[in-house]
């Protein structure tokens, strides 16, 4: 069931155990145990366990386990897992298991499993699997020493698959422009 008020839900099983206000809820089976208000929420699975307000989730099973405010999330998949506020996550697979806030990601698996603030990705794969803020990667897995592929799953910078831990590049403030680069120091920009 639904609690709550002014709440818009269209969609086969979409909203339940929603207890929040004036959200808007499409898709079928999305927006599972919402908690919060003023959410917009649309694909089938999207948005399920939300707990944050304000947020705009679109794509199939996008913004799963979110815990946050003001967040934009657009793709399949994106931003599944991750925590924290004022983010925009674009692209499938896009922030995975993210935390942090004011990080911008986009394009495909970009943004993986980032934990720290003020991070912007931009590129297939760009930009995971790094614990540090202020960090820059523009380019196909810039600024990144995993990637993931659909077909072999976690890959290596030579696109050999990678199994077991893997651990997070600790850098921050470091800018890596351009296909496969990776800036392993403080750049002082």
């Amino acid at each position: 069931g639904v609690v709550g008020y002014g709440n818009l839900i269209l969609g086969q099983d979409a909203g339940n155990g929603l207890t929040g206000n004036s959200n808007l809820i499409s898709g079928q089976g999305a927006g599972y145990n919402v908690t919060g208000d003023m959410n917009l929420i649309s694909g089938q699975g999207a948005g399920n366990g939300l707990t944050g307000n304000s947020n705009l989730i679109s794509g199939q099973d996008a913004g799963q386990n979110v815990t946050g405010d003001s967040n934009l999330i657009l793709g399949q998949e994106a931003a599944t897992f991750s925590q924290g506020s004022y983010n925009i996550y674009s692209g499938m697979h896009a922030g995975y298991a993210a935390q942090g806030s004011n990080n911008s990601n986009m394009g495909y698996n970009t943004g993986d499993r980032v934990v720290g603030d003020y991070n912007s990705a931009v590129g297939d794969n760009a930009g995971s699997f790094l614990e540090g803020s202020g960090n820059v990667a523009m380019g196909r897995m810039a600024g990144s020493v995993y990637g993931y592929s659909e077909n072999t799953g976690y890959v290596d910078r030579q696109n050999q698959p990678v199994s077991g831990s893997k651990p997070l590049l600790k850098v921050s403030n470091t800018v890596s422009l351009g296909n496969f680069s990776l800036s392993l120091k403080d750049s002082g920009v």
